[in-house]
Parts: structure tokens; sequence; C-alpha cells
């Protein structure tokens, strides 16, 4: 069977049908037989959850930081920041990087006193190359942080 003919029918058995991303509406996938296969749309997408109230200021001070050192962590602001701490509300996306901050909050306060985080957030640590962990957030490289979380987790590290 030529390559042409394999794509093809690749493509075929794979397909997807949607509306628009975030519709409710499920999404159909074909099989190798041609049947349609109904896949819940929030199966292949997790919400996040959608009651879950964000508390700005509770979660910078938790977290030990400034509001500049929050803006710094989350990619927004500090105009933002101070918005939201006075009662602005955030778009999906703001709330979803704070939910993700906060969760990060809670893992690393399970390794240290929280009295202590801001002030590792911002030390330099040679674990890091010498820079600090709001640094290494800055740079896109959270997973650097969870990673080693995930190592002091399992005594790989200590």
């Amino acid at each position: 069977m030529s390559t042409a003919k394999t794509a093809s029918r690749s493509r075929s058995a794979i397909a997807v049908s949607r509306t628009r991303l975030g519709s409710s509406a499920p999404i159909r996938r074909k099989s190798k037989t041609g049947k349609s296969l109904h896949v819940a749309k929030s199966s292949l997408f997790p919400a996040l959850p959608k009651g879950k109230v964000v508390n700005v200021g509770e979660v910078r001070n938790l977290l030990g930081v400034s509001q500049d050192e929050l803006a710094r962590i989350t990619g927004y602001s500090i105009r933002a920041i101070a918005g939201w701490e006075a009662g602005k509300k955030l778009s999906e996306a703001a709330r979803q990087k704070l939910v993700e901050t906060e969760r990060l909050r809670a893992a690393l306060a399970e390794l240290m006193p929280l009295a202590e985080l801001g002030e590792w957030m911002r030390t330099p640590n040679p674990g890091f190359e010498g820079q600090s962990p709001i640094q290494v957030i800055e740079r896109g490289e959270a997973d650097r942080i969870w990673r080693m979380i995930i190592q002091i987790y399992s005594g790989v590290a200590n």
C-alpha cells in the first residue's frame, strides 16, 4: 500500500469534528470501521474548577512575596495584581495562572515552613544555576521547581 493511501486512511480514521473549542458538544471520532464514536469533551479537555474563587491578596501573602514579585511570577502587571487585590474580576487566564501559583505554593509549603517561603523564592539557589526560584519561573521554567519538589518527595534529593 502506498504511503499516500496509508496517510489518507490514518487521517480519516482519526477525523475529529468540532464546532468550536470549548463547545459542550461531544467530539465525534470515526473508528477504522467508519462507525462514529462519541467522546465526552470534558474527558479530553478537563476544565479548571469553576467554583474556585481566587483571593489574590491571600495567595500573595501566603507565598510571602510583594506585588512586584507576584507580577513577575504570574507574568501580569503590578497594576493588574493591585486591581485584583482591590476586587477587580480576574480573567479566566489570570485565574488559571493564580491557581497554578497557589498549587506550587501549597507543594512548597509541605517542604518548608510557610514563613521561609518568600525568602526562599527570592534567594539564588545553586540547584537552579544560581538563579532564584522567581527568576526560574519568570523564564518559563517552573517545571524545574516541580521536578525538584518531586525529587524531594520521592527521596532522590534531600
